[in-house]
C-alpha cells in the first residue's frame, strides 16, 4: 500500500520510469525502479562510505549497539550491507540477479562472513528486531572505494544514488588521499548531503601537531579541493574518552536526521530524480552522438563576410559567373598584353635603318667596288654590309624584342600558376633565325632602291620578326591552354561541390536544431513533471518496483570460511627463527684485532709488504664502515616514527598531513658536524624550475624561467584539475608561490641550524618546498654503528626525480626498510614502489629488505593480527617478493617506552634481528675477505721460507729462472683479453630489453581499464572529452615512468651479469698465471659498482596529437564501456606506443652496450696493473730473500705467529 504523501510522487516517477523505457535508457529506467521502489515503501537510507580501513564499519558497530560488522584493517567489506529494523531476516542480493531471502538470526560471525563474499553476494539485507532503528529506516556499509579491488569501488558508486545522507568516512593519517577528496567532489556535485566523519583521531599526537593545527590544515585541504560538506565530525571508537571525540554530537545529529527524515524525504526524491533526468538527457545526447556527430561532419567553415553559409553561397554564386567569364576571355586578354609588348618593341632605329640602306643598295642597284679587280671586293663588300645589317639587328632585336616578350609570357604563366621551370626553359632556348636569306626575301620584287623603300623594307622586315615572336607566343600559350581550360574546370567543380556541401550543412544543421529542440522540449517536460508542474495522470506502477521478486529459502546460505593458520609464535617470531639471530659487536672486534695482529707480524718480513698493505686497506675500511639504510612507504605510514623510535629520540617532526617530500638523513656526528647540527640544503634554481615544469606539463603548458614559471602559478591554480597528478600538485605550487619571495635567496645554498629547529623546513610547506635535503647530525645506538638512517620521500611523491632517487638508494643502500600502516596496508600508492623492489631483488647478494607493519597495536586480536600479516605476505608474494621479513610493531609505543629506560619486545625483537644483519651478514662478507688475504700472507710466507731454506748456492741458480718467469707472468696479464665480451654483452643487453618491452606491454593492457575507468569517464559534469585527454596523458606518463623503472632495474641486472663475468675473466687470469707459478699471491677483488647509466626522457616526442585516432574511438560513456570502443582505443594507442617504444629501446640497446663497453674496459684495466703489481712485489721478494740464519728464524716464527692468527679468527668465525 502506497502512502497517500508519496502516491503523487509515485505516480510522477513511474511516468518517468516510462520515459526511460521508452527512449531504451535500460540503465536510468532500472535507478528509476529503484527510486519508485524507495518512494513507495517511503524509506530513508543513511550511507557510510569511505576508504578502506578508515573505520566504517566499526562505526555503524557502535551506533548499532552490537558487533553485527566484520571488521578488519584490510579490506572485508565487499558488498553493500544494508541494515533496517523489521522480522528478523536476511536478503541476499546474488550475482546472477536471484534475489534469495533467509528467515531467522544470523550469527554475528555467519553475518560478517556474509558480508565478506563479494564474488558471489552483491548485496546483503539485513532485518533485525530492534529498538535502534526506527521503522523505514536503512543504514548501509559500502566496501572501501580505494581498495585494490576495484569491484569494491563499483558495488559502493552503485549503491549510493539512494541514501538520503552520506557519511564519508576517512581515517586520521588520509584525509588529504586524493582519492577521497575527488570521491567526496563528485558526491556533492551530484548534490548529495554529505557529511564527513575524520575517524581514529586517537592516532594524533599532540606534541607533533596541535590539534586545532591539524583541523585548519583539514580545512584548508577541503577548500584546496572545492569540498564543502554539511559537517565534519571527529571521532575515535577506540578512545571513547579522547577530549575531541565527537562520536556523541555525532550520534545526535544522526537523530537529529532520522526524526526529520520526513521533511528531508520530498527533497531526496526530487533531487534524484532530477539527476536521473540530467543523466537521461546525457544518454539520449549519447545515444544520438553517431547520427548528430555525422550531421555535424558535415559542418563546412563559412568565409563569407557575414560568416554563414547563406552569405557564403551568394559570394560563391557570383564567384562562378566571374570564372566563367574569365575562362572567356583570358586568351583574349593574353593576345592583347602580347600585341601591346610587340607594337612597344622599336627594331629599327637610325642606326639600323643606315645598315638596311646600306644592305639595299648592294641588293637594288649595280653596286661595285673600284675599277681594278672590282669583282671580289664587290663580293667582301656586300658581305661585310650583310654581317653589320644582321649584328646590329640581331642585337636590336634581342632588347627590344625577344626579351620582352619571353618576360612577358613567362611572368603571364605565373601569374596562372602555369609556369614550370621545363616551361620556363624551353620558352628561353626560342631563338629566331636572322641570316641573309631572311633578309634577301623580305625584299619585294620590282622594288627600287630609295629613302621610301629603306622605310617600308624596315618595315616589313620588322613585322616579319614580331609575327615570328607572336607565333611562338602562342605556340606557348597553346602547350598551356588545355591545362588552363582544365583548372577552371575543376575551379568550377570545387564551386559546385562547395554550393552542395553549403547546401547539405544548412539542411544537416536545420536537423541538429531540430533534435536539440527535442531535447529541450523532453527535458522541459520532465522537468515539469518532476517538479509537479503538470500532472502526471493515473500510471500503473511496475510490478517489480512495488515487490522484489524474492525466492525464500530454508537452508541456509553460508560460503565457505577461510581458514586462519593458527600460529604460537608472536609476531616476528617466525623470521626471527631463520639462520644467525644474534652476532656480537665484541666477537667482530676480536677478529678485527687478530688481523691487526696478523699485520704487524707480517710488517716485519719485508717481502710481504703488498700483502700487508691490501689487508691493512680492507681492515680499516670495514672498521670505518659507515652503513645507509633506507626508509621506505607511501605517506602517513609513519616513516618518520618509525626512525625516531630506533634513534630514540622524536628528531625527526612527523606529521598526519603529505608535505612537500625532502630528504632527511640522520647520520653520525663527526668532527666537523658535532651531535645536534643539523645542515639544510636548499634545491637550486634549476632544480625547483624541473619541479615546476613537470606540474605545468600536466596541463600540457611550458615555462622557460624560474621567475615565469612562479609568476603563472595563480593563473594555474585557477584552471580545472582532471588528472590526480594535477590535483596533488595543487599543495605544492601554493607552497612555492606563497613562501618563493621569502626562500628564493636561499636557493643552491645550505643552511646550518641546531636540530630543534628543523622542523621549520621540513613540516612547513612554504619552506619544505624548497629543501632538497636535510642532514641531521645526531648520536644514537645506531649512529655508534656507523649507520646513516634516510627517510626518503613517499612512494606515491608526486616528483619523477624521486624514483630515481629512490632507485639509487633501493641500488647502494645496505638495507631497505619499507614502512606500512597498519589499517592501511598496500593501498594503491604502495604497489608501483613494491614492482620496482621485485624486479630488482634477486640481483642482490644478500636480501636486504625489511617490511615494518607500523601501529601494530591498533590490533584488536591476535587473529586479526595474524590476518593481516598473512594479507600482507600474499600482497608482497604477488609482486614476487616471497619470505619476506616481517616485523609488526608499533613506532610511537617503542618510542614511549625507550623514553622510560625500557624497551618494547616487538621493536625488540626487529632490532635483534636487524642488527644480525648489519653485524653479522654484511660484516662477515668482508671479513671472509680478510680471512683469504690473511691466508694469502701465510701461503707466500711458507713459500719465502722454502726458498730461503734451499740455501744461497740454489737461490742464485732459481734467480735466472724467477727472472724469466716474471717477464712470461707480465706478459699473460697484459694479453689477457675476455675476446668474446663485446658480442656476449650486446646480446645480453638485447635480450633483458626484448623481455622489457614485453612487461612494459603486459602492465599496459593491466593498467589501461584501471585508468581508463567509469568513474573516472562520467558525462555528467560535462567535461568527459577533457578527462579522456587527461586519461591518455596519464596512459603515457604510466608508460614512461614503468619504462624508466624497467631500464634502472636492467642496469643492476647488468652490474650483476658484469660482476660474473669479471669473476671468471680474473679466474681464468690468475690460473693462467698459477700455471707458470703455483705460488704466485694473486687474490682477485670483487670491488667492483658500476656508476649508473644516465637514461633520457623516454616517448618525449608523444603529445596528445599522436593519438588523434585512438582519442577518436570514444564517441561516449556508454558505447566506450559497453561496446568495444574501449579495446579499439586501447589498440590504436599500442599501435602508436610499441613503434615509440621499440625505437627508444634500439637506442638504449646501441647506448648501454657502449657504456658497459667502457666501463669494463677501464676496470680490466685498473685490475690487470694491481694483478703486474701483486706478481711483481712476488718476484722482488724471492730474488730478495735472505737465507742468513737470523732472517730464517724470522720467517719461522712469522709464519708460526701467523697461522695461529688465522686458527683464532676462523675460531671467531665458526
Amino acid at each position: 500500500m502506497i502512502e497517500t504523501a508519496h502516491r503523487e510522487w509515485a505516480q510522477r516517477l513511474a511516468r518517468l520510469e516510462r520515459e526511460f523505457e521508452r527512449s531504451g535508457d535500460e540503465e536510468r529506467r532500472l535507478k528509476g525502479i529503484d527510486l519508485l521502489r524507495k518512494t513507495v515503501q517511503g524509506e530513508w537510507s543513511i550511507a557510510f562510505c569511505g576508504h578502506f580501513s578508515a573505520g566504517k564499519s566499526t562505526l555503524l558497530n557502535h551506533l548499532l549497539g552490537e558487533d553485527l560488522l566484520p571488521t578488519s584493517p584490510i579490506p572485508t567489506s565487499a558488498n553493500v550491507v544494508k541494515i533496517t529494523a523489521g522480522e528478523n531476516r536476511v536478503k541476499l542480493f546474488l550475482s546472477d540477479g536471484r534475489i534469495h531471502a533467509y528467515d531467522g538470526t544470523y550469527t554475528d560471525q555467519e553475518l560478517k562472513d556474509l558480508c565478506k563474499n563479494g564474488e558471489e553476494i552483491l548485496a546483503v539485507h539485513i532485518q533485525r528486531q530492534t529498538n535502534r532503528l526506527p521503522a523505514k529506516v536503512a543504514l548501509m556499509d559500502t566496501p572501501g572505494i580505494d581498495s585494490t579491488d576495484t569491484a569494491h569501488e563499483r558495488a559502493t558508486r552503485s549503491s549510493l544514488h539512494l541514501a538520503d545522507v552520506i557519511f564519508y568516512v576517512m581515517d586520521y593519517n588520509h584525509v588529504q588521499a586524493e582519492g577521497n577528496l575527488e570521491f567526496i567532489k563528485q558526491l556533492i556535485r551530484r548534490r548529495k548531503r554529505v557529511y564527513l566523519i575524520i575517524n581514529q583521531i586517537d592516532k594524533h599526537r599532540e606534541e607533533e601537531l596541535s590539534f586545532s593545527v591539524f583541523c585548519q590544515n583539514v580545512q584548508q585541504s577541503f577548500a584546496d579541493w572545492g569540498v564543502n560538506p554539511e559537517g565534519v565530525f571527529y571521532t575515535s571508537m577506540r578512545d571513547p574518552l579522547h577530549p575531541h571525540n565527537q562520536f556523541a554530537e555525532l550520534k545526535k545529529r544522526i537523530g537529529e536526521l532520522i526524526g526529520r527524515r520526513f521533511e528531508q524525504f520530498d527533497q531526496t526524491i526530487r533531487i534524484e530524480a532530477e539527476q536521473l533526468l540530467k543523466e537521461h538527457m546525457q544518454f539520449l545526447e549519447e545515444r544520438d552522438r553517431e547520427q548528430l556527430e555525422k550531421l555535424a561532419a558535415k559542418q563546412v567553415q563559412p568565409d563569407g563576410p557575414e560568416g554563414s553559409p547563406e552569405a557564403e553561397a551568394q559570394e560563391r554564386r557570383k564567384e562562378m559567373v566571374q570564372l566563367k567569364e574569365e575562362k572567356q576571355s583570358i586568351e583574349r586578354s593574353f593576345d592583347q598584353g602580347l600585341e601591346a609588348v610587340l607594337q612597344n618593341a622599336y627594331l629599327m632605329p637610325y642606326e639600323v635603318r643606315a645598315l638596311a640602306e646600306q644592305y639595299l643598295e648592294t641588293q637594288l642597284t649595280s653596286f661595285k667596288v673600284g675599277f681594278f679587280f672590282s669583282k671580289g671586293k664587290t663580293e667582301k663588300e656586300k658581305e661585310r654590309r650583310t654581317l653589320a645589317f644582321l649584328e646590329k639587328l640581331g642585337q636590336t632585336v634581342e632588347t627590344q624584342l625577344d626579351l620582352h616578350v619571353k618576360q612577358y609570357v613567362v611572368q603571364f604563366l605565373k601569374e596562372h600558376h602555369l609556369y614550370t621551370e621545363d616551361r620556363g626553359e624551353r620558352i628561353y632556348s626560342f631563338r629566331v633565325h636572322l641570316d641573309a636569306p631572311l633578309l634577301a626575301q623580305t625584299i619585294k620584287p620590282g622594288a627600287g632602291f630609295g629613302g621610301n623603300y629603306v622605310l617600308t623594307y624596315t618595315d616589313d622586315l620588322a613585322n616579319k620578326l614580331k609575327q615570328f615572336y607572336r607565333q611562338a607566343a602562342r605556340s606557348w600559350f597553346g602547350s598551356v591552354k588545355e591545362e588552363l581550360e582544365q583548372r577552371f574546370a575543376e575551379r568550377l567543380q570545387q564551386l559546385e561541390r562547395r554550393m552542395r556541401q553549403l547546401a547539405e550543412w544548412e539542411n544537416a544543421l536545420s536537423e541538429i536544431r531540430r533534435i536539440k529542440e527535442e531535447y529541450r522540449q523532453a527535458e522541459e517536460r520532465l522537468l515539469k513533471l518532476i517538479r509537479g508542474d503538470t500532472e502526471p495522470g493515473m500510471v500503473e506502477i511496475p510490478r517489480e518496483a512495488l515487490e522484489e521478486q524474492v525466492v525464500m529459502r530454508n537452508e541456509r546460505f553460508l560460503p565457505q570460511r577461510e581458514e586462519v593458520t593458527e600460529t604460537n609464535e608472536l609476531p616476528g617470531e617466525r623470521e626471527s627463527g631463520k639462520g644467525k639471530e644474534r652476532a656480537t659487536a665484541h666477537r667482530m672486534d676480536s677478529v678485527l684485532a687478530q688481523v691487526h695482529a696478523a699485520e704487524e707480524q707480517m710488517k716485519r718480513i719485508p717481502g710481504l709488504t703488498a700483502i700487508v698493505r691490501d689487508l691493512a686497506r680492507k681492515r680499516e675500511r670495514l672498521e670505518r664502515r659507515q652503513y645507509t639504510v633506507a626508509l621506505f612507504g607511501a605517506f602517513s605510514a609513519g616513516k618518520s616514527s618509525f626512525a625516531n623510535a630506533l634513534i630514540g629520540k622524536p628528531v625527526l617532526p612527523v606529521s598526519p598531513h603529505p608535505t612537500t617530500a625532502t630528504i632527511n638523513r640522520i647520520c653520525p656526528p663527526t668532527g666537523r658536524h658535532p651531535h645536534g647540527q643539523a645542515v639544510i640544503t636548499f634545491k637550486t634554481g634549476e632544480r625547483l624550475l624541473d619541479d615546476l615544469r613537470q606540474v605545468y606539463k600536466l596541463v600540457q603548458q611550458e615555462v622557460r624561467t624560474l621567475e615565469g614559471a612562479v609568476a603563472r602559478i595563480g593563473t594555474l591554480l585557477d584552471e580545472p584539475a582532471f588528472q590526480t597528478g594535477q590535483k596533488t600538485a595543487l599543495p605544492f605550487l601554493q607552497a612555492v608561490r606563497d613562501g618563493f619571495s621569502t626562500m628564493k635567496e636561499h636557493l643552491g645554498g645550505t643552511l646550518t641550524i641546531k636540530a630543534d629547529a628543523i622542523e621549520e623546513f621540513v613540516a612547513r610547506e612554504t619552506k619544505s618546498c624548497f629543501v632538497e635535503s636535510v642532514d641531521l647530525y645526531y648520536d644514537s645506538p645506531l649512529a655508534r654503528q656507523g649507520i646513516t638512517l634516510v627517510d626518503t620521500p613517499g612512494a606515491d611523491s608526486m616528483h619523477a626525480r624521486h624514483t630515481d632517487v629512490a632507485f639509487q638508494y633501493i641500488k647502494s643502500a645496505d638495507a631497505l626498510l619499507y614502512v606500512t600502516y597498519y589499517n592501511h596496508p598496500f593501498s594503491k600508492a604502495d604497489r608501483e614502489f613494491l614492482i620496482q623492489l621485485g624486479r630488482v631483488k634477486d640481483v642482490f647478494s644478500l636480501d636486504k629488505m625489511f617490511f615494518i607493519i607500523n601501529a601494530a597495536d591498533l590490533a584488536a586480536s591476535r587473529e586479526e593480527l595474524a590476518q593481516v600479516e598473512d594479507y600482507i605476505r600474499r600482497q608482497l608474494s604477488g609482486y614476487g617478493i616471497r619470505e619476506p621479513r616481517l616485523f609488526s610493531l608499533s613506532s610511537l609505543r617503542a618510542l614511549a617506552e625507550k623514553a622510560g629506560g625500557r624497551q618494547d619486545p616487538q621493536m625488540e625483537r626487529f632490532e635483534q634481528r636487524f642488527s644480525s644483519f648489519i653485524l653479522d651478514e654484511l660484516r662477515v662478507v668482508s671479513i671472509r675477505g680478510l680471512t683469504e688475504e690473511l691466508r694469502r700472507g701465510s701461503r707466500f710466507l711458507r713459500h719465502l721460507l722454502q726458498t730461503a731454506e734451499a740455501g744461497r748456492e740454489a737461490m742464485e741458480k732459481r734467480k735466472g729462472e724467477l727472472a724469466d718467469e716474471r717477464d712470461r707472468v707480465r706478459r699473460i696479464i697484459q694479453n689477457s683479453r675476455d675476446q668474446a665480451l663485446a658480442h656476449a654483452l650486446g646480446q645480453e643487453v638485447n635480450e633483458l630489453l626484448y623481455y622489457v618491452k614485453q612487461r612494459l606491454f603486459y602492465r599496459y593492457r593491466d593498467e589501461f581499464p584501471e585508468i581508463f575507468n567509469p568513474s573516472v569517464l562520467r558525462s555528467d559534469d560535462g567535461q568527459i572529452k577533457q578527462k579522456l585527454r587527461a586519461c591518455v596523458l596519464q596512459m603515457v606518463d604510466f608508460m614512461r615512468r614503468d619504462l624508466l623503472q624497467e631500464l634502472r632495474a636492467t642496469s643492476l641486472r647488468m652490474e650483476r651479469w658484469l660482476n660474473d663475468r669479471q669473476d671468471a675473466f680474473m679466474a681464468n687470469l690468475t690460473n693462467n698465471c698459477l700455471a707458470v707459478n703455483g705460488e704466485i699471491p694473486l687474490v682477485p677483488e670483487r670491488e667492483s659498482s658500476y656508476p649508473s647509466p644516465d637514461f633520457p626522457e623516454p616517448l618525449a616526442e608523444l603529445s596528445l596529437a599522436s593519438f588523434k585516432k585512438a582519442i577518436s574511438c570514444f564517441k561516449n560513456a556508454k558505447t566506450f564501456f559497453e561496446k568495444n570502443e574501449k579495446e579499439k582505443m586501447r589498440e590504436e594507442m599500442e599501435q602508436v606506443l610499441e613503434p615509440a617504444i621499440a625505437a627508444f629501446l634500439d637506442e638504449q640497446k646501441r647506448l648501454l652496450t657502449g657504456y658497459y663497453l667502457e666501463e669494463w674496459q677501464k676496470k680490466e684495466a685498473e685490475w690487470k696493473e694491481k694483478a703486474i703489481l701483486d706478481a711483481e712485489d712476488y718476484y722482488d721478494t724471492l730474488l730478495g730473500a735472505s737465507s742468513a740464519p737470523e732472517d730464517l728464524d724470522l720467517y719461522r716464527e712469522t709464519a708460526s705467529g701467523l697461522a695461529e692468527n688465522i686458527a683464532k679468527v676462523e675460531r671467531l668465525l665458526s
